[in-house]
């Protein structure tokens, strides 16, 4: 979603992402003011630093063993991609891989969500309003191809961005799968975390330790 709508849809992850994690760690937060203040500069970056943070309690309650400290840093590294796609140069459609960040800090929050909660922490189905989002966003990303492709043709863009473009698409193509597979694995990860935590206190109960 963050790739089709060019980074927009980050205003509705950080607000779910954010009741999720106060609900999780039961503290109180103001998700909508805190998402609409994403617009402010500066101050924005405290707050994607802090809801990594947040991301990172969750992720230690659902595994105390292991350390997720670079979970805030991944929420800053959003305003690189952001800085980098204002940069003027071919360069600076690199600033595709704005979702790369915010889908690995999601791939965190879940993983952890669903060692909490169980089925009840699984990924729900893309709602209809999602799907037309979908939809308008590779219809505007083929008319941006069109776009480029006539303009480099016509003399009103260096050639030299046909390779940046093209380049940064297919690395954004590559990242967005290889995302698909380390979500799958953080559900199957996330479904095996909460069986094992069940199972403690259900092997206590008979005496014994789990298998």
């Amino acid at each position: 979603m963050l790739f089709l709508t060019l980074g927009l849809y980050v205003f509705a992850w950080a607000y779910f992402a954010r009741r999720a994690t106060a609900a999780i760690l039961e503290r109180e937060d103001q998700p909508i003011w805190k998402t609409v203040a994403l617009i402010v500069p500066i101050f924005n970056f405290f707050l994607m630093f802090e809801l990594g943070k947040r991301i990172e309690g969750v992720a230690w309650r659902a595994n105390p063993s292991t350390s997720e400290s670079s979970l805030p840093w991944l929420g800053l590294s959003l305003f690189v991609f952001t800085v980098l796609g204002r940069l003027k140069g071919p360069y600076s459609w690199l600033s595709v891989l704005v979702f790369v960040p915010i889908a690995f800090l999601q791939r965190s929050l879940s993983r952890a969500q669903i060692s909490l909660l169980g089925d009840a922490g699984l990924p729900t189905r893309l709602h209809w309003a999602e799907i037309v989002v979908i939809g308008l966003g590779f219809v505007w990303w083929v008319l941006i191809v069109i776009g480029v492709v006539f303009s480099v043709r016509d003399g009103e863009l260096s050639p030299y961005v046909v390779p940046w473009f093209f380049g940064s698409l297919a690395l954004a193509a590559l990242m967005l799968a290889y995302i698909w597979v380390v979500s799958r694995n953080a559900i199957r990860e996330g479904l095996a975390m909460h069986a094992a935590a069940t199972a403690i206190p259900f092997a206590t109960e008979l005496g014994g330790a789990p298998e």
